[in-house]
């Protein structure tokens, strides 16, 4: 039986540790929280597997985010009575180009989305341009009549992870006039 030195093998724990610790730390837990909040359903409202003739149109956002001082100003000219969610979609493609959020359908008070290429969403806009993105995308399509939660799928990345989640989550915005 080979023995190895004691210092090794706490060395050896100590690193199997840290290593546990900063890879869990890194990943997103508040997601399984969040969808275990869902309501239990098999019943769908709406689905949108084509584009329909809402997202032809240029649609502005609820919602004019600042990063920087967190604070979020709602747009006068919007008519909350007509927002529907393929416009904000729209108009979040159209201030993203390089993100195409589609919609998948509507299922109670949530919505359901993906991003089907997220490389440039979770890979090369930073983790504040990713969270930034969020932001924008959850407080802007909860906006819509009857949306709490919004669920996005894509491909986990180096800063963006999958999840659901609703207004509270951005709570740190601020309402401004």
């Amino acid at each position: 039986m080979k023995r190895y030195p004691r210092n090794a093998t706490i060395h050896s724990v100590c690193l199997a540790f840290a290593i546990l610790f900063l890879s869990s730390s890194c990943s997103n837990n508040n997601d399984e929280a969040a969808v275990n909040q869902l309501p239990d359903s098999t019943e769908t409202v709406q689905y949108f597997d084509k584009p329909g003739p809402a997202e032809t149109v240029e649609a502005p956002l609820t919602w004019q985010l600042n990063y920087e001082k967190q604070t979020k100003k709602k747009n006068p000219a919007l008519a909350q009575a007509t927002l529907n969610a393929n416009q904000v979609v729209t108009a979040l493609n159209t201030a993203y180009p390089e993100i195409k959020l589609e919609l998948r359908s509507i299922s109670h008070d949530t919505i359901f989305t993906q991003i089907k290429d997220a490389e440039y969403f979770t890979n090369q806009m930073g983790s504040s341009g990713a969270a930034f993105y969020l932001a924008q995308a959850v407080l802007n399509l909860a906006e819509v009549k009857g949306i709490n939660r919004v669920k996005i799928d894509f491909e986990r990345g180096s800063h963006a992870s999958p999840g659901v989640w609703g207004k509270e989550a951005f709570a740190e915005y601020k309402e401004v006039q």
